[in-house]
């Protein structure tokens, strides 16, 4: 089980590789984001939650202010997978 300051490192690691290109790392933290948000650990699936709602809210202030290039950098499927994980459990 993951502890509350544990979610908030695992949203800006997310971030920071999101913002940096990193794409084998941000990968691999969609990856646990689908793992966590699916977890039989009630806690897990509220701080993952909690990262997409953090993660949603960016993202939506990006495509507002036309600041698309982090996101551009991404790949199709990377993206994809995270926007799907935001629909449905964010």
């Amino acid at each position: 089980m993951m502890e509350p300051q544990d979610f908030g490192e695992l949203y800006e690691s997310l971030w920071e590789q999101i913002l940096s290109g990193d794409s084998e790392g941000s990968r691999s933290m969609i990856k646990a984001l689908q793992a966590l948000v699916m977890s039989d650990q009630e806690t897990n699936q509220l701080g993952a939650r909690e990262v997409l709602q953090k993660l949603s809210a960016q993202m939506h202030e990006m495509v507002k202010t036309q600041q698309l290039e982090p996101l551009q950098c991404m790949e199709r499927h990377e993206y994809e997978e995270l926007l799907m994980l935001i629909d449905n459990w964010a």
